[in-house]
């Protein structure tokens, strides 16, 4: 799996690994039952999201990042029940021992993402309960502003989306993955805003079941076509219809979507090699 290139990207790596996390610990698949040892499952979510395989690598990061947890434990007891605050550090900073981070880089990120997400959970009675029964409600969505069902890093165009996780997102989340997809895959210099926002626009027709948008998708890729290179020939013919609207001055001339829809009906997999 690729490392995140930006600190945003990073951000939604780590909101993606800690609800991995919080998942195991409630599944009882993570070998715990405290949830303020989760943290001590980030080495693990880390090391299967950078792909590293070598068991003396992935112990040398857990190694490092629960002594860096275990220090804050010693110097604040207090402090061990901001959970989300140590699963992060600890997590950025496992990838030091890997060869992934420089430590100055890590020092960088943390600092981004400690600006940027609330990490510190306010002391309050509920809190205390979450040893005994850990809870996404609690500790998903809400602290970090994202929907606890949308894992905002994979978004992927050749995988069909989840519909209402995609509509649950407002538009500025939807071009914000599918331009982090995008940054880590494909140089796009400049034209990546528009790319993009072409992308958010075709993938929330097909989220819509957009009768004719479904129709030219099933049949471009039966013809051959990927996902995401269907995607492309859909957003093409749009991009070229507001175009034609755009410099149109009949106001009374056919309704724009109903030209939109009918260039799509006569789209073919050979109109579009360049995307199979």
């Amino acid at each position: 799996m690729r490392t995140p290139k930006r600190k945003r990207h990073w951000q939604a790596d780590v909101i993606s690994a800690f609800k991995r996390a919080i998942n195991r610990l409630e599944s009882g698949t993570g070998g715990l039952d405290d949830i303020q040892d989760v943290y001590k499952l980030s080495a693990t979510v880390a090391a299967e999201n950078r792909g590293v395989k070598d068991p003396t690598t992935i112990k040398r990061m857990a190694e490092y990042a629960e002594e860096l947890v275990e220090e804050d434990h010693a110097l604040a007891p207090e402090n061990k029940h901001q959970v989300l605050f140590h699963f992060v550090i600890a997590y950025i900073y496992a990838h030091v021992p890997a060869g992934i981070l420089e430590e100055m880089e890590a020092d960088r990120i943390m600092e981004y993402l400690n600006e940027a997400l609330d990490l510190f959970i306010e002391p309050e009675s509920e809190l205390s309960d979450l040893a005994g029964q850990p809870s996404d409600e609690a500790l998903g969505s809400d602290l970090f502003g994202y929907p606890s069902d949308v894992e905002v890093l994979d978004y992927d165009p050749e995988r069909a989306l989840d519909k209402g996780a995609w509509l649950d997102l407002d538009e500025g989340e939807q071009l914000e993955i599918v331009m982090a997809f995008h940054e880590s895959h494909v140089e796009l210099g400049d034209s990546l805003d528009g790319h993009a926002a072409i992308h958010v626009t075709i993938e929330t027709q097909i989220a819509t079941d957009t009768p004719e948008v479904m129709a030219a998708l099933a049949r471009l890729m039966k013809q051959g076509l990927t996902r995401h290179g269907a995607i492309h020939a859909i957003g093409s013919v749009f991009f070229e219809s507001v175009q034609e609207l755009l410099a149109s001055d009949d106001s009374e001339g056919e309704d724009a979507n109903e030209r939109y829809y009918a260039k799509l009906s006569s789209i073919s997999a050979d109109d579009w090699p360049s995307q199979a």
